[in-house]
């Protein structure tokens, strides 16, 4: 039930869920993603930890390796902690990269 939530967390922290408003009035998404970039990579690494636990524990019957995991929470830790957008740019590449490479496609071959 963690994961649903902190990914819940995460959108709420992006566009602002609660505030419907603010989101039809954000001047600069770009400059509202980086007020924001603490909560939603502090709520990354939270569910790269916890969704890395539960597959590496067990998923379809099979371990998962956790590298893929522990990588994902250190680009999120660095998302965390640097303001460089051009970083950020590349974060979202080798991120969503590494979710479909190395995480995604084992996952769904350990299911079949």
């Amino acid at each position: 039930m963690a994961t649903p939530t902190l990914m819940y967390l995460q959108a709420l922290a992006l566009v602002g869920l609660d505030r419907s408003d603010e989101a039809m009035h954000t001047r600069s998404w770009e400059d509202h993603f980086f007020a924001v970039r603490r909560r939603f990579f502090g709520l990354n690494v939270l569910l790269t930890l916890t969704t890395g636990y539960v597959a590496w524990v067990d998923v379809a019957g099979t371990r998962v390796s956790p590298a893929p995991f522990v990588a994902l929470a250190g680009l999120s830790l660095l998302g965390f902690l640097s303001e460089n957008r051009r970083l950020h740019g590349a974060l979202a590449v080798v991120q969503i990269s590494l979710v479909i490479g190395a995480i995604g496609l084992p996952l769904i071959a350990a299911a079949r």
